[in-house]
């Protein structure tokens, strides 16, 4: 069997489009109004009627032959019959909200826009850094986590995550963003060496 191995965008995981149209619509069933996709057949300890996938980074994740993929692809592959050239984008933002009407295929760019949005109370690529006690910005491209610093507040950090989306939307990569903070940058000093 032939594999196709790719590290999924939005949880870092190992993926592989493994599975066929004819094995899929062989082995699962697809409701199209609640996003469910079934199993047909026997497999394993799976009966016939049992939902397909376990959950892991807030998607439903199928294994076969020690390989996952996502069930989202897989249901696009069982509707559509070919696999997403793309990124499988949850419109509502919904990770495990696999109907059809809910799914579609865009570029990398487009489902970072979208995930921007969904995003609620929390802004997407900024947290708080426990051990350096500040706000630390990060953003994901073309698999690859760039580190686009540590800034004194939320605000900060935030603006950088934009000027490197911005970068990646105009197909660059994203660079490191220098704000009007000169303390971009912490460093720890052990309490006994701290002068007052």
């Amino acid at each position: 069997m032939n594999f196709m191995h790719w590290v999924c965008p939005t949880c870092n995981h190992i993926v592989s489009d493994i599975l066929t149209y004819e094995q899929v619509r062989e082995m699962f069933d697809y409701d199209e109004d609640t996003g469910i996709l079934t199993w047909k057949i026997r497999y394993g300890y799976k009966h016939p009627g049992d939902e397909v996938g376990y959950m892991e980074y807030g998607y439903k994740i199928h294994t076969t032959n020690k390989r996952d993929t996502g069930v989202h692809r897989l249901v696009w592959l069982w509707y559509y019959g070919k696999y997403p050239d793309q990124f499988i984008d949850h419109i509502n933002g919904i990770k495990i909200d696999n109907r059809i009407c809910n799914l579609r295929d865009v570029s990398q760019r487009e489902n970072l826009h979208n995930k921007q949005r969904h995003r609620e109370g929390k802004s997407l690529g900024v947290f708080f850094n426990q051990w350096e006690q500040r706000w630390d910005a990060r953003i994901f491209f073309e698999h690859k986590q760039y580190r686009l610093g540590v800034y004194d507040t939320e605000e900060l950090a935030l603006s950088a995550y934009k000027v490197a989306q911005k970068e990646i939307e105009e197909g660059k990569a994203p660079g490191y963003y220098q704000p009007k903070n000169k303390y971009r940058f912490h460093v720890r000093v052990p309490k006994n060496q701290k002068s007052n």
